[in-house]
């Protein structure tokens, strides 16, 4: 074996290694913070900008076999011969949840090579289409397809575009094929001023459309297949401005006219007025006029409806099921004895079962498709909603002007049943409010050894909130004369309202004939619990009392002394601090 065959034998065992695997995005962003639709610009085409985790940079990778396409999930790796990062594959899981499964597979082709791009947009796929040419320039491709003429087209044909010659002008330039001969041709539209709008959202403005109309109308034996718009002095084209024309020139709609029948084609195109309209058999928008057979009706479905199943259809619109008698309205069903007036079997995806709406267009009362219901009334003459009980007691009552009530219960005379109960799926009353007005709430859950909050009450403001912002809890009793007397109540409330350093107190009122008078005030003052009777301010727990074995303080008395002047020292410490506590007075 030669040397050269030995060496070569040598490189085609050398396998490269890949370590660091990572994902990466591909693309990056402009010094603006747009994003750069060229993956590869400033790089070679072996070469794409990559992303990493939250990192909006990008780097360089070398790329050989995933298709660039912006934003594509990949997995990158470090060649350790070539000392290079490279992108391996496309991310199996990310990228058809980011394009569709379809496309990501594309977008993972290796024997396609990364530096060609990939299609634009659907129109460059469409058979007989007009789309750039991947070279660039102002060249075009019409995809291979058949003619009118019954020609086929390959495709192969490089067709190239000449704009208008005007200074600061731009038109059409209109690309088409003779369907007997396959030569192909152009033709330009009228000169415009660039900023004339001769396309709208991939398709060609009113203006627009009667400039391509003019070159087609023109030159009718042409097969048209599409219109590129082009400036003086444009030297690419942009996909975004080519449009399609090749259904402008097939056959439209032919109405029946009870002798001859019609034929195929477009629909004409309705005039302003006919938004109301319908197209009939003779290729005309027309109002609905004349009647309409009810006495017989037509079959639905496999169905052949009974003659009295639709009664009658009134001149203002109403319709009647069964017999209306003294009804009216309308919509209106009359069942028979144990039928159902309206019975509605919703579908496996449903809509609504019932919606009102104003004229606006917002709901008044809505049946969703699970069964919840909701109720708005937009007047406030009446009650928005009311359920009364046979001798006509209000049940369940919202009303609409700002002195009614939104949610009024009333029992009847000798009421026993609850006003509220609410109830697990094993009958333990969580909520419950008895006729007369005890109130229980008990929560249930699995826990032994917790402690959950059975009920929250609090307050908050639409403004920043200061030192006294609270709530309470207010209590009231029947007096010998007068119900609903208030006796006290249990406030809690900021002593402290800066929330880094808030201070909290809770306080304990009772009211006489005369005053409010406060009780216990407690509060957690930033280190620990502090507490005041009879309205002195909270103070925390007095220390200093020990055993006489370290009795060392002004608030301890020597083991050995009979000094009375030590005993007064420790007895007035010890008054002080009952005075702080607000047990005894100053």
């Amino acid at each position: 074996m030669s040397l050269f065959d030995q060496n070569l034998k040598i490189f085609k065992a050398i396998k490269p290694t890949y370590t660091r695997k990572r994902l990466g995005l591909l693309g990056r962003y402009n010094d603006d913070g747009s994003i750069d639709p060229d993956v590869r610009n400033g790089l070679s085409t072996d070469n794409n900008w990559v992303r990493f985790a939250d990192n909006r940079g990008a780097t360089r990778v070398k790329n050989l076999k995933v298709r660039a396409e912006w934003g594509t999930p990949v997995w990158v790796e470090y060649n350790e011969l070539t000392r290079e990062d490279e992108v391996r594959e496309v991310h199996a899981v990310l990228a058809p949840q980011t394009f569709g499964g379809a496309l990501a597979a594309a977008l993972n082709t290796s024997h396609i090579p990364a530096s060609v791009s990939t299609p634009i947009r659907a129109g460059d796929l469409i058979p007989g289409g007009v789309f750039a040419d991947e070279g660039g320039g102002l060249v075009v491709r019409v995809m291979p397809t058949w003619s009118p003429g019954g020609a086929w087209w390959d495709g192969l044909t490089l067709i190239t575009l000449t704009p208008t010659a005007t200074a600061n002008r731009k038109s059409f330039c209109v690309v088409g094929i003779h369907p007997l001969t396959n030569a192909h041709t152009t033709a330009l539209t009228a000169d415009r001023g660039l900023a004339a709008a001769l396309i709208s959202e991939g398709v060609p403005t009113t203006a627009g459309a009667a400039d391509i109309k003019a070159i087609i109308d023109a030159n009718p034996t042409i097969f048209w297949v599409g219109a590129v718009e082009l400036a003086h002095g444009t030297t690419a084209i942009d996909p975004a401005r080519i449009v399609d024309v090749r259904l402008w020139n097939l056959p439209t709609l032919a109405g029946a006219n009870g002798t001859s029948a019609g034929s195929k084609g477009f629909a004409p195109k309705p005039a302003a007025m006919d938004h109301t309209k319908f197209l009939r058999g003779d290729a005309a928008w027309a109002d609905i006029n004349g009647s309409i057979n009810w006495a017989v009706p037509g079959t639905i479905g496999s169905t052949t409806p009974n003659t009295g199943a639709f009664s009658s259809l009134s001149a203002t619109g109403g319709v009647v099921f069964g017999t209306a008698g003294s009804l009216s309205g309308r919509v209106i069903v009359t069942p028979g004895a144990s039928e159902r007036g309206i019975d509605m079997q919703l579908n496996a995806t449903p809509g609504d079962i019932v919606r009102v709406r104003t004229s606006g267009g917002n709901s008044v009362f809505s049946i969703t498709s699970i069964g919840r219901a909701s109720y708005r009334m937009i007047s406030d003459d009446n009650d928005a909603f009311s359920i009364k009980s046979a001798g006509g007691t209000s049940i369940f009552q919202m009303g609409t002007l700002s002195s009614s009530n939104l949610f009024s219960m009333t029992g009847l005379s000798g009421q026993s049943g609850d006003f509220m109960r609410v109830q697990d799926n094993s009958s333990n009353i969580l909520a419950q409010v008895k006729s007369d007005g005890r109130t229980k709430f008990a929560t249930r859950h699995a826990g032994t050894a917790s402690i959950v909050a059975g009920l929250t009450l609090g307050d908050n403001s639409s403004n920043t909130p200061a030192a006294g912002f609270g709530s309470q809890i207010a209590l009231e009793l029947e007096s010998s004369t007068t119900e609903n007397t208030a006796v006290g109540s249990i406030d809690w409330l900021w002593n402290v309202a800066t929330h880094a350093s808030r201070v909290p107190d809770l306080v304990f009122k009772l009211t006489d004939t005369s005053a409010t008078r406060e009780l216990l005030r407690m509060r957690a003052n930033g280190s620990a619990g502090a507490i005041g009777f009879f309205g002195a301010t909270p103070v925390a727990r007095q220390t200093g009392y020990t055993t006489f074995a370290n009795l060392t303080t002004d608030r301890t008395l020597d083991a050995n002394s009979t000094s009375l002047d030590e005993l007064a020292d420790v007895v007035g410490t010890l008054i002080e601090d009952l005075k702080a506590l607000g047990l005894i007075g100053a």
